[in-house]
Parts: structure tokens; sequence; C-alpha cells
């Protein structure tokens, strides 16, 4: 979800903070984990001719993993 920042936002540049979910898989010692992810960042987004392209991406951060599964990885 992205909350737009009205004050640091124009017609044709749009600042929001914005949170998202991640899973990916990890792997390493043996052992895989499924983890996912709570992110947030200022995300900046200006207009072009064929939609929009993220400016730039500032403050991110990661919260604690909601949640991992663990599995051993036998070759």
């Amino acid at each position: 979800t992205c909350q737009p920042l009205p004050a640091l936002s124009t017609e044709s540049l749009v600042t929001a903070d914005c949170t998202w979910i991640v899973t990916g898989d990890v792997q390493h010692w043996g052992h895989s984990h499924q983890r996912t992810l709570a992110m947030s960042a200022r995300l900046v987004v200006s207009r072009a001719d064929d939609g929009w392209k993220i400016q730039s991406l500032s403050n991110a951060s990661v919260a604690e993993a909601l949640s991992e599964n663990s599995s051993e990885i036998t070759p």
C-alpha cells in the first residue's frame, strides 16, 4: 500500500510512503527457509510517455520476519 504525499508531489512526479510484503527462499548451512518480510520505503515515480517510472527509493527498511519455515536440504 502507498500513502501519497501531496506536499512533495506534482502532476508529473508522485512521492509516497509505501509498505509491501515479500516472500522468498533463503538457503544456507544445509537447509532452506521460506521467509516473509514486511518492507517499507519512500518511493518517487515520474510520468513517462509509456506510463510511470521509479525515480528513487529511499529510507528503505525491513521489519521483523512475519513468518519463517525451515527444511533440511538433502543432496
